[in-house]
């Protein structure tokens, strides 16, 4: 979806939305067509960061460095040293080659959403995936993104059509019918709720 930059992960764990026998702590690997690298020990991952620092004082605005050094402190647990990066990334966006301008526009909205997202600051994280979605209104990514943060401020409508309309563009993604069976069950729609979970369980078999 992305190519040439690394994703993030975004944890949306603990969020306030129960409904009947749905209580849903939901995580959304967001990944680029390299993908996030699986890191085992932490001495890896120290040796990564300080490979794309040492990039970072090189050239400073290189914006694919940016991007994955913000994502590697996001995924660390230094959420706010995660955002300060990504949001540098950004002032440098415009420098990036045709080819990838919009993807690393799009993904940086992504990353500061997770990142919000972690920090419970739902209304930025709103904020800026709404920025991805006018550059990339049909990406199924950031339709998922989109449904999970307005699940987080329970505009539970408003998620069930961004789920769905992701599951137009990628039926075959698990997250976004859990995605849309939470909205439904939040509706009072038990029988969707249902069908939608079953879906999802027959994807994640």
């Amino acid at each position: 979806v992305y190519p040439g930059f690394a994703g993030v992960a975004i944890a949306f764990a603990s969020l306030p939305w129960t409904k009947r026998y749905i209580s849903i702590g939901l995580a959304i690997l967001i990944l680029g067509v390299l993908g996030l690298r699986s890191i085992e020990r932490n001495r890896e991952w120290t040796n990564e960061v300080e490979f794309m620092e040492k990039n970072r004082a090189r050239f400073p605005q290189e914006i694919t460095n940016l991007i994955n050094l913000g994502s590697a402190y996001y995924l660390r647990g230094h959420v706010n040293k995660g955002i300060e990066i990504t949001e540098e990334a950004r002032r440098h966006e415009d420098l990036a080659n045709d080819y990838y301008r919009q993807n690393s526009k799009v993904l940086i909205a992504i990353n500061l959403t997770a990142m919000y997202s972690a920090k419970r600051e739902f209304d930025a994280a709103h904020k800026e995936i709404l920025r991805g979605a006018a550059m990339d209104p049909q990406n199924p990514t950031v339709l998922k993104v989109l449904g999970f943060t307005k699940l987080a401020v329970n505009d539970y409508s408003g998620a069930k059509d961004d789920f769905e309309r992701g599951l137009k563009a990628d039926p075959s993604d698990p997250e976004l019918w859990q995605g849309l069976a939470t909205a439904f069950a939040n509706l009072s729609d038990a029988d969707r709720a249902r069908l939608a979970m079953q879906r999802m369980k027959m994807l994640d078999e």
